[in-house]
């Protein structure tokens, strides 16, 4: 019978433990501008601007707003939730692991290029939300929801 070094299977053990305290968020952007708390696109309407905010969703931090100041050009405007490392020249929703209301055509967007209809447009003036509610740690569950002005949109 093999015998398992218990000193190398602790070490391993912290190594990992390491690691994982060793991720850092951090803010990233494309073609976007950050005064304070306000966000601009910085770019031609044809390119996508992107913003991913330093801290993830989590238990004490699990909702966010954007006020819309100014619609722009094309008035693609987009607000969701991206992995980490999310390819920043891609709308949130488009790719995998992400989800995302599109201010624009009120469509829903879950991993793919393809929206369902999901809610109302947004104009100038108007707050959109993204949250989550946690499950029990045992569901491992988590539910996205998005609101407009306050209310959820459903």
């Amino acid at each position: 019978m093999d015998e398992i070094n218990p000193h190398y299977r602790f070490m391993n053990w912290r190594r990992r433990i390491r690691e994982v305290r060793a991720v850092r968020y951090r803010e990233r952007f494309k073609r976007m501008m950050r005064d304070g708390e306000v966000l601009s696109y910085q770019g031609n309407s044809d390119e996508v601007g992107c913003y991913v905010a330093p801290r993830p969703l989590s238990k004490g931090n699990c909702y966010f707003e954007v006020t819309i100041i100014d619609t722009g050009v094309r008035g693609m405007i987009v607000v969701g939730l991206v992995p980490q490392y999310y390819k920043l020249d891609h709308q949130p929703g488009w790719l995998p692991h992400s989800v995302a209301y599109h201010a624009d055509d009120g469509k829903l967007y879950n991993g793919n290029t393809i929206g369902q209809q999901f809610g109302p447009k947004c104009n100038c003036g108007d707050r959109i939300g993204c949250g989550i509610y946690l499950g029990a740690f045992e569901d491992r569950q988590t539910t996205v929801f998005f609101t407009k002005n306050g209310k959820e949109v459903s």
